[in-house]
């Protein structure tokens, strides 16, 4: 059991307890859980060295997909991929990669991608939200302080990293624009890539560090160390005011099968990555099944299924 026995999951915390930590005018019920903080950095750090070193996975890096086309004439390949590569002198190489089965994992850009390569009648209503945390240094009152989630509704977060700095987030601030387009706008696109102006991190990072204060009063003395910009991907629209809303919880994998051999991954939660890979595998194999048998029977099959 990952977080002991269910029994000892939470406790229901005495106000004495947290009133030295927290505006305590903020808070109706405070919880205690046994849940840990999962170290990021390190967790992408071991999938990328064992992605890279799996001698049957080749890995472009700085490989922009600028589109992707379905080859109904072509008796070879279903589908190719064109790619924009940056090379190490600064210069983009195109280049093309023809393939029989692809799993769409381009998280924002993945019903562009599907529309694409000809599956916009499938295209669902997902809303792209972008959001950015403030990495601060904590001051030494701080240090041992728990990681916090003020919910539910458009609060705070807190999460101690354990190295003296900490990831803040307060939800008007943090919650910077939402769309449902099937592709992110421009300014969206620059700050995910090259990030915010002067001007505009100073406004995000005063802005997140005096909304926290107002449930965790210290974080004021913390020391700005960053911003990361992300996107957070829901079904459906967002209202970050509704409890209602379904964003809340996102409670679904999203795994589809647009065609054969062509499978959209969109992983709304980092955590369902187990999940999703599984459903992933299974419809692979459900249409390996399927294509096979249809394959043989016309006496062409280009490939060994084991």
């Amino acid at each position: 059991m990952v977080f002991g026995h269910p029994d000892k999951f939470y406790r229901i915390l005495e106000p004495k307890e947290y009133e030295n930590e927290v505006n305590i005018g903020n808070v109706v019920l405070g919880i205690e859980t046994a849940e840990h903080l999962l170290n990021w950095k390190k967790f992408q750090a071991h999938l990328e060295c064992c992605v890279k070193s799996h001698e049957n996975i080749s890995v472009y890096e700085r490989a922009e997909l600028a589109g992707a086309e379905r080859l109904h004439g072509d008796t070879e390949h279903r589908f190719k991929l064109n790619f924009n590569l940056e090379m190490k002198n600064g210069t983009v190489h195109h280049s093309t990669v023809h393939s029989d089965y692809v799993v769409n994992s381009t998280w924002h850009e993945i019903e562009k991608i599907n529309g694409s390569a000809g599956f916009s009648q499938n295209l669902i209503s997902r809303t792209n939200r972008l959001k950015v945390l403030l990495h601060v240094r904590l001051p030494d009152s701080m240090l041992n302080f728990h990681s916090m989630f003020f919910c539910i509704g458009a609060f705070c977060m807190f999460s101690n990293l354990g190295d003296g700095t900490a990831l803040v987030s307060y939800a008007p601030v943090t919650n910077i624009n939402m769309s449902t387009e099937v592709s992110v706008s421009t300014d969206t696109l620059r700050l995910l890539t090259e990030g915010p102006s002067e001007k505009e991190s100073i406004c995000l990072s005063d802005g997140i560090r005096r909304g926290a204060a107002t449930f965790i009063p210290e974080i004021e003395k913390a020391e700005v160390l960053g911003l990361n910009f992300g996107i957070v991907q829901t079904l459906g629209t967002v209202n970050l005011h509704d409890v209602n809303s379904p964003f809340h919880k996102r409670a679904y994998f999203g795994v589809r099968s647009e065609s054969a051999g062509w499978i959209s991954n969109p992983c709304m939660k980092l955590l369902y990555l187990l999940e999703n890979g599984d459903i992933v595998k299974t419809l692979w194999r459900n249409s390996l099944k399927k294509i096979v048998t249809c394959e043989i029977r016309s006496g062409w099959l280009p490939y060994t299924v084991i």
